[in-house]
């Protein structure tokens, strides 16, 4: 594949990434969660920026988890708010068929705002508050938002759409008219790499290609396979068949 690829800088913005994992923190906005006698409520956080970078094959980002907690006991009533940063892993893997499998994990965390009692005298320790939100994330929030990245990121499917939009017929010249047709044969990708704004993946594409002066009439198909790659290649040419009447 050294002299037959084409390189693709992919780029995934991060701040985009950010609203997508928001958008499934705030599906829990007013969840209800029941412990010792008291409610925990979930809800949305004021501080909508995710710190968010990436290496190897994993995304890390820091999300806020915002809640409030009520006790009705009459005269012994306890009522209180408070939120946590929860460092989030999203690790990624595709195998050789472009099938996306994510793994998301919780990792270390800390109090964005201690427990403020309101009304009454906490009666349990504040770690067991924070116990009780972090196994209803484990619990729901991480198997969900794996669900919605596998059933969002079909890439064969992107793939196909795109081979078939500019690698199937494409015109790329006007008198004489020429048409470029390609299969796509191989895909190797490097790991993760970041910046202020956007992680990066690079993507090196095998593709056998041909221009014509005519158009094909039968149906190219294309079943590449996937590998990751640590070493960069070194080497961005394409051959191409030229066929002219």
């Amino acid at each position: 594949m050294q002299d037959n690829n084409i390189l693709i800088d992919f780029k995934l913005s991060k701040s985009k990434l950010n609203q997508y994992i928001q958008e499934g923190i705030d599906q829990y906005h007013d969840t209800k969660i029941t412990m010792d006698g008291y409610e925990i409520h979930l809800k949305k956080s004021d501080n909508q920026l995710t710190n968010i970078s990436a290496r190897q094959k994993s995304v890390f980002a820091d999300i806020t988890v915002a809640f409030t907690f009520l006790k009705n006991a009459g005269l012994f009533s306890v009522e209180g708010e408070g939120s946590i940063s929860v460092q989030l892993e999203i690790k990624c893997d595709i195998d050789q068929n472009f099938g996306l499998k994510t793994t998301t994990l919780l990792h270390a965390y800390q109090w964005e705002k201690s427990p403020i009692l309101h009304v009454g005298q906490l009666n349990i320790p504040i770690e067991t508050l924070s116990s009780c939100v972090l196994n209803y994330l484990k619990d729901s929030l991480t198997e969900k938002l794996d669900k919605r990245l596998s059933e969002t990121a079909d890439i064969k499917k992107i793939i196909n759409e795109q081979l078939q939009q500019y690698a199937t017929n494409f015109p790329v010249n006007k008198k004489p008219d020429l048409f470029f047709n390609g299969q796509l044969l191989q895909v190797q990708s490097g790991l993760f790499r970041e910046d202020e704004n956007e992680i990066h993946l690079d993507i090196w594409l095998e593709i056998s290609g041909k221009i014509s002066d005519q158009p094909i009439k039968f149906v190219v198909t294309s079943e590449p396979t996937f590998y990751w790659v640590d070493t960069v290649l070194t080497k961005n040419s394409q051959h191409l068949d030229i066929e002219i009447s």
